[in-house]
């Protein structure tokens, strides 16, 4: 059985044609070029967010800009220090003395602040450009790039362009199934670490909490009470056997022992009070507290990911 050998030209001729049409990667160190093609686009970022800015001022603080793309503020920081002649051309400045007093003035900033980085709206679109794990620059880079790609007349591609174009969209799908993949083990690593640390949260909390999983969503404490009494459902699911009872008389939500038992729930005596002459004290109602596993079971079974045992 014969095996063909590729022809040369036709292999030149096919890498030709993936380095033509492959994207533009934006957060390269090479690709400054590009990001300074791209910088004067500003109306970028009023498609992807609402950015805060100083009172009287076009202008965003380092907090400011990690806000806006929903990462560290050391995040914007080593971007810019890694990049500092870009940003210093943008207009990036630090400020101090009788300035930064002027910007305090007018701001809820700290007084005691010693300086100041201060972002103009063409390097806050810079930071969008080299941020990598940040879904708000994932979608400036693709506004910007997407609408480059439109403006620019593309011929017909050729049979060699058309395998390349192939392949790099194969490229993207897994790149980004990766992506879903490594998010998954990560909050499921942040899920397992709240179970080792082992604390307790009152409704309100727990329910903030639980809310943090997008597929889970908004839940409120009298909406999450409800679930556990049995009385609702979220996400179309009824736990099989409620967690919580009502009291006769006050009506407060108490736990069922089964799920103190089991480690969901816990149960703690109300603190002390006065009232009148503050001679003597009262016992205010006991709380009803969720467990860390507690948590770890209902997100489990809300998200599909794990059935809640009956007992």
């Amino acid at each position: 059985m014969s095996t063909a050998i590729p022809d040369p030209g036709q292999a030149s001729a096919y890498f030709g044609a993936l380095e033509r049409i492959r994207p533009v990667d934006l957060t390269a160190v090479g690709a400054r070029a590009d990001r300074d093609r791209l910088s004067d686009r500003l109306g970028v970022l009023d498609k992807v967010g609402v950015l805060r800015g100083l009172p009287g001022d076009f202008r965003a603080t380092t907090e400011m800009v990690a806000e806006f793309y929903g990462v560290d503020p050391e995040a914007v920081k080593k971007v810019a220090q890694r990049h500092r002649d870009e940003f210093t051309a943008d207009g990036l400045a630090i400020v101090r003395g009788q300035q930064l007093r002027d910007i305090v003035s007018l701001s809820q900033i700290d007084p005691r602040t010693p300086s100041l980085t201060l972002f103009p709206r063409r390097a806050v679109l810079r930071v969008g450009m080299l941020l990598r794990d940040s879904a708000v620059a994932h979608r400036v880079r693709d506004y910007l790039l997407n609408a480059e790609s439109a403006a620019r007349q593309v011929a017909p591609l050729t049979g060699e362009e058309l395998m390349a174009a192939a392949l790099l969209e194969a490229q993207k799908v897994l790149a980004e199934r990766d992506a879903r993949l490594a998010e998954r083990s990560k909050s499921a690593d942040a899920w397992d670490r709240l179970v080792e640390e082992g604390h307790t949260y009152k409704a309100d909390d727990a329910a903030k909490i639980l809310a943090r999983d997008p597929s889970i969503g908004d839940l409120g404490q009298r909406r999450l009470q409800q679930f556990l009494a049995g009385d609702r459902e979220i996400n179309a699911r009824k736990l099989p056997r409620p967690w919580l009872y009502r009291a006769n008389g006050n009506g407060a939500y108490r736990p069922y022992q089964e799920q103190i038992g089991l480690g969901r729930l816990e149960l703690k005596p109300g603190g002390r009070y006065f009232r009148g002459d503050k001679t003597h004290p009262k016992q205010g109602e006991p709380v009803v507290l969720i467990t860390a596993k507690g948590l770890s079971d209902l997100r489990k079974f809300l998200t599909n990911s794990g059935q809640l045992a009956l007992l």
